[in-house]
């Protein structure tokens, strides 16, 4: 890596310059509280869901770091 930009990820290294850099999520999310999680139609409440991005393995409730998070409306 360049040592004029140590303090950058390694896949910002040849980013154009007039890109945005990729978005970096550093707080854990619930799908609950995202707008893109439809809930299970038969248990809406705690059932397991899905995405609408079609990401799999992540209990809805639980807490976890996701970079297509999109807060709904009720989301603080």
């Amino acid at each position: 890596m360049p040592s004029y930009r140590p303090s950058l990820p390694p896949e910002w290294y040849g980013y154009p310059k007039d890109a945005p850099p990729p978005r970096i999520v550093e707080t854990r999310v619930r799908c609950l509280d995202c707008n893109l999680h439809v809930a299970n139609p038969n248990n809406p409440e705690v059932g397991m869901g899905r995405c609408k991005l079609g990401l799999i393995g992540q209990y809805p409730a639980a807490l976890h770091y996701c970079r297509d998070f999109v807060p709904s409306k009720g989301t603080p």
